[in-house]
């Protein structure tokens, strides 16, 4: 297990290269200040990247071994570190400080709450036996071993099209197949530990890039919230990748948020590659950082600059494209086989399906404002839009709106799905909508800033 551990911990740092190759590209790391600040940006989209690049590669034949991993990360690395011509450039800014009282035990209590939390996370992951969910065991840890074992998507018998499911993006069982290069063998026992260093990483990383605009003592204890709620924290060693899927999106919503305050067009580049990433994780991460990527481009457009540049992003989901075209040139379909989307205009179909409508919005509204759950992170992040909507119309209509139809198109799923709708329900649910509170509760601490910057601008306060 040691060799494993070493090489679990290779992995890491390669990852990490490509990332700080990314954030010094884009500007983020200039000084010698900068980069141990970035390093849990730099693991963050470091994995991302190399998931990225490790999910294509397959689809393009090339087997996630050490060698060709490394081949892919130096490449990947060396495209991320040359800076985009075509965007305007990163400006290091220091959050202002605010005047809420008790506001230094407010960030120091809120980061010991972060800080322990995740170490406690680590320590789960790390003492955590392989995950037992049958998902993971039925078609997630098989195709990665398909793909560690046959160096690739190979499609005969016991291959990767011989799991349930085939259609999921390869991302996850690519990546973890690269892992298992890296450790020497196939270990799920440590997979657990990687995914909590990866929310280790997210969590880090959306700390450090909201201190360039909000003060520590909204950020931390906002931070907190959500850590701390039940389904964040208990998930953090899952290995199933809904958790990474509404990592990869919190992260691209903030980082595009970001660039509609700030019109810096760098910020496009990290928030492309978040999105790619979600896009090649999971079915639900294509279609709801598509529906972000033309929300936030259309609020930019339309306002006073008319802003193109946000079409950008869709490059990002945009990223899929490879797999579909493998999908098609071996006869498979290329979404699930759980539903439909042309049901949803076929009103034969629909007839007789209200109760299933019914039942599965009362569901997915319990499970994403359950106290149990996620505590106040949903309600706190909608009544913030209320009270924000005049300082930042257009962040809080990009948030709105995509939490809106989010839920939407994640309730339609079931309704128009095949599988009997209480299984259906009791199987998913849960972790599917949880991508909702957990995107909510990472633009929190942003949208509290706004408020108490505009609260501070006020003329009462002059």
């Amino acid at each position: 297990m040691t060799r494993a551990y070493l090489g679990l911990a290779l992995f890491d740092v390669v990852c990490t290269a490509v990332g700080f190759a990314l954030l010094h590209g884009c500007g983020f790391v200039r000084t010698r200040r900068h980069p141990l600040r970035a390093l849990p940006a730099a693991f963050f989209l470091g994995w991302a990247l190399v998931g990225i690049a490790a999910a294509i590669g397959v689809c393009a034949g090339i087997s996630p071994g050490v060698p060709q991993t490394l081949a892919l990360a130096a490449a990947v690395g060396a495209l991320a570190a040359a800076p985009a011509p075509w965007t305007t450039p990163f400006a290091h800014t220091r959050a202002p400080r605010t005047r809420l009282p008790g506001g230094r035990l407010l960030a120091s209590g809120g980061a010991a709450c972060v800080a322990v939390a995740l170490a406690a996370a680590v320590v789960l992951g790390a003492a955590s036996p392989a995950d037992v969910n049958w998902d993971v065991w039925a078609f997630w840890l098989p195709k990665a071993e398909a793909i560690y074992y046959f160096h690739g998507l190979d499609t005969g018998l016991s291959g990767y099209l011989t799991y349930p499911h085939p259609s999921y993006p390869p991302l996850v069982p690519a990546a973890s197949a690269a892992t298992f290069h890296f450790m020497g063998g196939v270990h799920p026992s440590l997979l657990p530990l990687q995914q909590s260093l990866i929310g280790v990483g997210f969590v880090m990383s959306v700390a450090v890039i909201l201190r360039r605009r909000v003060s520590a003592d909204v950020v931390y204890p906002a931070l907190a919230l959500l850590v701390l709620a039940p389904q964040f924290w208990k998930r953090m060693s899952v290995v199933l990748p809904d958790q990474q899927t509404a990592y990869l999106l919190a992260a691209a919503a903030l980082l595009a948020l970001l660039w509609l305050l700030e019109s810096c067009d760098i910020l496009l580049v990290p928030a492309g590659v978040v999105l790619a990433a979600a896009a090649l994780t999971k079915s639900e991460g294509f279609l709801l950082g598509l529906l972000l990527a033309l929300i936030v481009a259309m609020l930019a457009f339309a306002g006073r600059q008319r802003r193109r540049n946000g079409f950008a992003l869709a490059a990002g989901p945009a990223a899929i494209t490879p797999w579909f075209l493998w999908l098609h040139a071996h006869g498979r379909p290329l979404s699930s086989e759980d539903y439909d989307w042309r049901n949803l205009f076929d009103l034969g179909f629909l007839d007789g399906r209200g109760n299933r409508l019914a039942l599965a919005s009362s569901r997915l509204l319990h499970d994403a404002f359950d106290f149990r759950t996620w505590t106040l992170v949903l309600p706190l992040t909608l009544c913030a839009c209320i009270l924000a909507a005049r300082a930042a119309p257009h962040v809080v209509g990009a948030v709105t709106l995509w939490l809106a139809i989010g839920f939407a198109g994640l309730t339609a799923t079931y309704w128009i799905g095949f599988p009997e709708i209480h299984w259906y329900l009791d199987t998913s649910g849960e972790r599917v909508v949880a991508t909702l509170p957990l995107v909510a509760g990472t633009v929190l601490p942003l949208l509290l800033g706004l408020l108490v910057a505009a609260d501070s601008q006020s003329p009462d306060d002059a």
